[in-house]
């Protein structure tokens, strides 16, 4: 019966462990790829993907002082993204799962990357900014979700620019600020390539035509009608350390946060380090010299009259007979002894006292 025994529990453990490999490989990941120095530094938003399993793969940069970029040229940008982030699929072993799309956000003298997002979960908390957008948009449109539920480039663009930045509203168009999304897509010549994808959206269903609220949105006509077609120099930029990573707002939880587990309790007594309840109270420093209570005075004494001065009148208080706490209210002696007077939870009056008799001899102290 023993033999059998462990030989159940040893196929149980084995089969639990297969479960748990199975089941922690697609959260878990391999070393970091090593980036270039002179890239724009793609990469997989790896606390994301070990959190949740979304894959979307982000970076953002910030200019000493804001650039003069032509759309040609944030074209040429987008589209050096977008391989970078191709690169990265592969080195992080990715490959089954692709983002389609990678957006470019200029915004002053930021530029946010971030692609579409691939995954079982949202990529965002419920009460982000982002949200926000996406609710005012789907309250203007009957209540109809986003064309692609939310995961688009320009989305997860949007949502990485608010995460540094503490904002109250949404991201306004202002002047320089654009947008542009690149997908392969198939070029004259029948070829898969990297070009521009209109934000989604139609006039039936509402997308990102609707969520980017005006901002300047490159397209291939704008790109065709710029003159001025020389490429962007960022690498140059990078070296001289003219554009690297943008500060982010430190410790931002990552989305749909696990709750946290409780500290263990390392002080002796109660949950806040404090001594535990103890009614009673500490020992003086002092030894007591004087005898009596611990002033130096006489003992306590309930029945005393407050003030602090001896009661010198025998008997009560005022001068009458010993106090009894089963006498009725009035100071006339007690007819009912183990009687109550307190009538809580009635009607208001006193009960009655009953006749009894009268006991021989002296009272005895209750």
């Amino acid at each position: 019966m023993t033999g059998f025994l462990w030989f159940y529990l040893t196929i149980l453990l084995s089969f639990s462990q297969v479960l748990t490999a199975q089941g922690g490989k697609k959260w878990q990941l391999g070393e970091e790829p090593k980036l270039a120095e002179d890239g724009l530094q793609i990469k997989l938003d790896r606390d994301l993907y070990t959190h949740q399993g979304s894959i979307v793969y982000t970076s953002h940069l910030q200019f000493d002082e804001k650039p003069e970029i032509s759309d040609s040229q944030l074209y040429q940008i987008a589209r050096d993204a977008f391989n970078e982030m191709q690169a990265s699929v592969v080195s992080n072993g990715l490959t089954q799962k692709i983002p389609n799309v990678m957006t470019t956000l200029l915004v002053g003298n930021e530029l946010i990357f971030a692609s579409s997002a691939k995954g079982p979960n949202d990529p965002y908390d419920r009460d982000s900014q982002v949200q926000g957008d996406l609710k005012v948009c789907a309250d203007a449109n009957e209540g109809r979700l986003h064309k692609n539920g939310g995961r688009c480039g320009e989305v997860m663009a949007f949502h990485d620019w608010y995460e540094s930045h503490v904002r109250s509203g949404p991201l306004e168009p202002t002047e320089g600020t654009k947008v542009v999304a690149i997908s392969f897509q198939k070029n004259a010549d029948g070829e898969r390539e990297p070009l521009i994808l209109a934000p989604c959206g139609n006039d039936k269903q509402w997308g990102c035509n609707k969520f980017v609220n005006g901002i300047y949105v490159l397209d291939d006509a704008k790109v065709a009608a710029d003159p001025k077609k020389e490429p962007f120099e960022y690498k140059s930029l990078i070296k001289d350390k003219k554009l690297k990573p943008a500060p982010t707002r430190p410790g931002l939880p990552p989305p749909n946060p696990l709750p946290k587990p409780p500290r263990p309790n390392t002080r002796p007594g109660g949950s806040n380090g404090g001594p535990p309840p103890n009614p009673l109270s500490k020992p003086p420093t002092k030894p007591n010299t004087k005898p009596g209570g611990s002033n130096g005075g006489p003992p306590f004494n309930p029945l005393s009259p407050p003030g602090g001065k001896p009661n010198t009148n025998p008997g009560g208080s005022s001068g009458g007979p010993p106090f009894n706490p089963l006498s009725p209210p009035g100071g006339k002696p007690g007819t009912n002894p183990g009687g109550s007077t307190d009538n809580q939870g009635g009607d208001g009056k006193p009960a009655k006292p009953k006749p009894t008799r009268r006991p021989n001899g002296r009272p005895k102290r209750p």
